[in-house]
């Protein structure tokens, strides 16, 4: 076992190298990932899970960092297709220890509508390391404070020179421990006022004439104001959700819609967001067609 400098965090080899104790083999989750990774052992290649920090509050951005490591240059490929808001990545399956604490975000959204496996592809040769990051919201929404267990069985390993046909069906990540806890009101509070406010400011330059050198800057951060938006996960996060969908920002592209409705359809307070939506239903108000349709879908799976 090692730890991470700094960071009391425990991360487990992901093959049966000798380091694991016996203690460790007796725990069901670790000897699950022992088993799947050694279906997939991969000579000269290693597939680490490392969170940003050790303690995530409830509601924000669990940022991980897939770290895919080749010990011979010239061999292996990694894919970097990345999320492009069309819907959910197909290229990493996340496994955690006890995620009855967890609830799919996402699950209502795509009931009935099925998942697309978009994305920005390119292929990145793996010479030594390459640092993928990773989003685990995209996946769970954290309901319970706790300690929790996760590692990822991916399908991004290619041979160099070969981007059809992967190597493996999938290779498996150490696993990582991570702790969620309940949110601070102050920085629920102050984090909300910062990516709502953010969203208004950033709305209102890309409507103008900002420079199109200015406006993929602007791009960058309107994208992350409005995901930290979508996962925040708290009652006034999930009015902000609806007035920004209600407002029609006109974002550009309009994907980008799409951080809003995952965050009202994701948002633990379903009965605040309808509360909320059909309040601004009134006589003679001209709002968005998605924010009907979505409402109308809110109302039918509640």
């Amino acid at each position: 076992m090692r730890a991470l400098t700094g960071v009391a965090l425990m991360i487990f080899s992901c093959v049966s190298s000798g380091r694991l104790l016996a203690q460790d083999l007796q725990d069901p989750f670790v000897a699950q990932q022992v088993e799947t990774a050694a279906r997939s052992n991969i000579r000269d290649f290693s597939l680490e899970l490392i969170p940003a920090k050790r303690t995530f509050f409830q509601g924000e951005i669990i940022a991980l960092t897939l770290r895919f490591n080749a010990d011979v240059p010239g061999v292996f490929a990694v894919s970097t297709a990345s999320y492009d808001h069309s819907g959910r990545m197909s290229w990493d399956s996340f496994h955690l220890d006890h995620p009855e604490g967890t609830t799919d975000p996402l699950a209502d959204y795509y009931r009935g509508r099925g998942v697309i496996g978009g994305g920005m592809f390119s292929v990145d040769d793996l010479d030594g390391t390459v640092d993928l990051p990773v989003v685990l919201n995209e996946w769970f929404r954290f309901d319970r404070p706790g300690i929790y267990r996760v590692y990822v069985a991916s399908r991004r390993l290619y041979p160099q020179g070969d981007l059809i046909n992967p190597l493996v069906a999938s290779v498996t990540s150490t696993i990582a421990e991570f702790e969620i806890v309940p949110a601070d009101p102050a920085w629920a509070a102050s984090t909300l006022l910062e990516a709502s406010g953010t969203i208004d400011r950033l709305a209102a330059k890309l409507r103008g004439d900002a420079p199109d050198v200015e406006r993929a800057t602007l791009q960058g951060e309107l994208e992350r104001a409005l995901r930290v938006l979508r996962f925040l996960g708290t009652p006034q996060s999930a009015r902000e959700l609806v007035r920004h969908l209600a407002l029609d920002h006109g974002f550009a592209p309009q994907d980008r819609t799409f951080e809003l409705l995952a965050g009202l359809f994701g948002s633990p307070y379903r009965s605040i967001v309808i509360t909320e939506m059909q309040r601004w239903v009134q006589p003679g108000s001209s709002l968005p067609s998605e924010f009907t349709r979505t409402l109308d879908r809110l109302r039918r799976i509640r």
